[in-house]
């Protein structure tokens, strides 16, 4: 404490000793009675920091949240977008194949439809000589070809609605067989040659029939119109590794690198075509869990490989 004394002097006053002037000065001052309230200001301070802060970052994490849900959406809303997409584009490829093969089959059924008039009239003029015998072969002909009228009628049915056929073990080794008969026998590919080279016993896969016959078609047929004046389909298939490969190769012009990398994509075309059919096909073999490739062919072409897992195993069972 910091003091001072002064003696005053009293002029006229009776009283026999001076005045005395004493000033004392505290050591804490007059500011020391602000400290708690700044003390206080402080902590007020600290704690309005703190919640801004909090404030901040929770509307930042809002902001995200929110930016995030909306990209969410946005994929969400992409999605299904690009699964009617493949719908439609699976039910434009199969129109576009019933198209493709209606005058094949017009033909397929014609043959036979000619075949059992011929083989009706035999059989009325042999039932007319009293033959009886004669008629009997006519009339067994007759019926083989209204079998072969009726199975080319229920490929066509088959189309209608693949997607909806259950899942079985399919024999891909037969159906490209049967693919391939049914090609071949189109007049405008008699000038193609066939390489066929098939085993017996191919482990076969999970999957829908009609699906996996459409492409096998699908290729089938772009390699023959790959080469319509004449060349050569090669169809090979064998298992390994608990996996079934089949392989459909051309002598045509082949697929150029730069094709090679988006040839699968939808609506891309080398063919002045709709680009749907390989992309259609990539989707099956997809869904199967499968892949398709191509990859040019030694000597000149393209060659198309379709890599399916066998059923029972690991990739089957998924």
């Amino acid at each position: 404490m910091a003091s001072g004394e002064a003696t005053v002097a009293a002029e006229g006053w009776s009283a026999s000793a001076p005045w005395s002037l004493v000033c004392r000065e505290s050591a804490t001052g007059p500011l020391a009675l602000l400290d708690p309230l700044a003390a206080r200001y402080r902590s007020t301070l600290l704690f309005n920091l703190t919640v801004m802060t909090l404030a901040v970052g929770l509307g930042g994490l809002a902001i995200q949240q929110a930016r995030r849900r909306r990209e969410m959406e946005a994929a969400a809303r992409e999605e299904a977008r690009v699964r009617e997409l493949e719908r439609r584009l699976f039910h434009a490829e199969r129109l576009g194949t019933v198209g493709r093969l209606a005058a094949g089959m017009a033909h397929e059924i014609n043959n036979p439809l000619e075949g059992l008039s011929n083989y009706v009239a035999l059989a009325r003029d042999a039932l007319a000589r009293g033959d009886a015998e004669e008629t009997g072969r006519s009339l067994a002909a007759a019926a083989e070809g209204v079998r072969r009228a009726s199975a080319v009628v229920e490929q066509v049915l088959a189309h209608a609605d693949p997607a909806e056929a259950p899942v079985t073990a399919v024999d891909v080794g037969a159906a490209a067989r049967e693919t391939l008969a049914f090609v071949g026998a189109r007049p405008e590919f008699t000038a193609i040659r066939f390489d066929v080279d098939i085993p017996e016993g191919l482990p076969p896969v999970s999957g829908r029939p009609v699906l996996l016959g459409q492409v096998l078609l699908n290729l089938v047929l772009n390699a023959c119109e790959a080469q319509p004046r004449g060349g050569e389909v090669r169809v090979a298939a064998h298992a390994a590794n608990g996996r079934v490969a089949i392989e459909i190769a051309d002598r045509g012009p082949g697929v150029a690198e730069a094709d090679a990398a988006r040839i699968f994509e939808p609506f891309y075309s080398t063919k002045n075509s709709s680009g749907l059919g390989l992309s259609v096909c990539h989707a099956i073999v997809t869904q199967h869990g499968g892949t398709i490739a191509v990859e040019p062919r030694p000597g000149g072409g393209a060659s198309f490989r379709i890599d399916l897992p066998a059923r029972g195993g690991a990739d089957g069972r998924r």
